[in-house]
């Protein structure tokens, strides 16, 4: 029998409190108000201090923009180490807790919440209203990929509203022109869209972005983090033209975060048409290739890696999956060892889907 989680009234209790919380974190320090526009919604992050802001609002700093009506997002994100305040006592046990850190929900609450025991990183989001809560217990424990993409669960919560759907995958372009690269970890998903880069194309993410379809203008891929992933060798193999020093910290032995908005400011872009689904796979050949694949084959590379990384994912998200692995055609890329001729074979995928 399923464990069941916090009854509805005590969650609206409970973010009731971290309402009260944050105002007694920005008792402690100063507000700090950053205004952004993701997938051409207006955002508003609400920092108490600047600890976490320095921490978090980097990698989201390409997004940043002026609006004078009220947001569809609106975020309040604090620390307990630089403003003294803790999060409330949480209205669920640990019986509650699923696969992914998603606290299991009452039917009637509206408001969705995960926990990351380990790092003291607290999410939640309340549908009706469009408001969030993030809270950190110790900044020195965020990791470096949570500090890469920030707020991915309350982010992917918000897109629900409105028909988005975020996706473990990276995007580059042409002339507004788009392509998702989508694959399982380690397929030569970052080499490819990081390659591109080097080689001028347009550029959303190498690692999350958002889906949204429009029924006038049709699907679009929109950025949502302006960071990058990358092996330490190979940085000088995909990436000739950033420097070394602009790492952000160690994701493990091998790995580095880049913040590609202090390199490659002017390739960065809000939106792409969504023009066709791209998979790699690392090939031990020189030269690339692209072949036809079915949605099928596409929806097997983008569901799992998804779904396994959002908190609360399910049958709903994997229906929206599949609804956009049936929009474009997909295709599968050989990656060879000549990164050159891979940004060659996306320039001509990207033109011919574009002629579509």
């Amino acid at each position: 029998m399923q464990a069941e989680g916090p009854t509805g009234a005590s969650q609206r209790v409970f973010f009731r409190q971290l309402h009260e919380r944050f105002d007694l974190a920005c008792g402690a320090t100063e507000k700090i108000v950053g205004d952004y526009a993701i997938a051409n919604r207006p955002v508003r992050l609400e920092f108490a201090g600047l600890a976490l802001q320095q921490l978090y609002a980097p990698a989201l700093q390409h997004l940043a923009t002026e609006f004078s009506g009220p947001p569809e997002l609106y975020v309040r994100l604090w620390d307990t180490t630089s403003t003294g305040s803790l999060a409330p006592p949480p209205p669920w046990g640990r019986s509650a807790f699923g696969t992914r850190h998603e606290i299991r929900q009452s039917q009637d609450s509206g408001i969705l919440a995960c926990f990351d025991v380990e790092h003291g990183l607290l999410s939640v989001f309340e549908t009706s209203t469009r408001e969030g809560f993030f809270w950190s217990r110790d900044i020195a424990l965020v990791p470096a990929w949570e500090r890469a993409a920030p707020l991915r669960a309350i982010l992917s919560w918000w897109a629900r509203t409105f028909g988005g759907q975020l996706l473990h995958g990276a995007s580059v372009g042409i002339d507004g022109d788009g392509v998702l690269i989508t694959a399982r970890g380690g397929s030569g998903k970052s080499t490819t869209a990081l390659a591109c880069l080097d080689a001028g194309f347009e550029y959303l993410g190498d690692d999350y972005v958002m889906f949204v379809s429009d029924e006038t203008d049709g699907p679009f891929i929109h950025s949502l983090y302006s960071t990058a992933k990358v092996h330490r060798d190979g940085i000088a193999r995909s990436l000739r033209s950033i420097a070394f020093q602009d790492r952000l910290h160690d994701l493990s032995g091998d790995k580095v975060v880049l913040y590609l908005r202090n390199t490659h400011l002017t390739q960065l872009r809000r939106q792409l048409r969504f023009k066709a689904i791209l998979i790699p796979r690392i090939s031990q050949q020189i030269q690339s290739s692209v072949r036809s694949v079915s949605p099928a084959t596409a929806l097997s590379a983008m569901a799992p890696t998804t779904l396994f990384q959002l908190p609360a994912a399910g049958s709903a998200e994997f229906a929206s999956l599949r609804r956009i692995a049936q929009l474009c055609p997909a295709y599968e890329l050989d990656l060879g060892t000549d990164l050159h001729g891979v940004t060659e074979c996306l320039a001509e995928l990207v033109a011919g889907s574009s002629e579509k």
